[in-house]
């Protein structure tokens, strides 16, 4: 699961699990909530997926004011920014790497997270997305 600022392309939470399921939804959802606390009036975009329209996934966005906004089929505009932010983490670094078990699958992901945000220079505002928010 990944959450990312789509104003400086930060990646601002991502997890890795071996089921798909809300649990994943809300380890990510609190990674981005330990790294801002103050979420109020922010818009998550999603897909349609399970989980995205579970009870419990709304209270926690309403517990923190933040707005759902959750494509409509065969309109998935909102959505894209984040399939092609996982297009890009796959072609920079999965289809790189040897990954034999859910924990170094999590390690990799953690990696590219650091380097992405941190080092990676973006061509389009020539900064890593860090120094893009400031």
């Amino acid at each position: 699961s990944l959450i990312m600022d789509e104003a400086s392309n930060e990646i601002m939470g991502l997890q890795v699990s071996d089921s798909p399921n809300f649990n994943l939804v809300r380890n990510t959802l609190n990674e981005l909530y330990k790294n801002n606390p103050c979420l109020s009036g922010a818009i998550i975009h999603s897909d349609q997926g399970f989980h995205y329209q579970l009870e419990s996934y709304r209270k926690w966005i309403d517990k923190q004011n933040v707005l759902q906004s959750m494509y409509r089929k065969d309109n998935c505009l909102d959505n894209s920014p984040v399939e092609s932010q996982i297009g890009l983490m796959k072609k920079e670094c999965l289809y790189r790497e040897k990954i034999d078990s859910l924990t170094t699958l999590k390690k990799v992901c953690s990696d590219y997270k650091k380097w992405f945000n941190y080092e990676r220079i973006s061509r389009k505002k020539e900064l890593t997305p860090d120094r893009v928010s400031e």
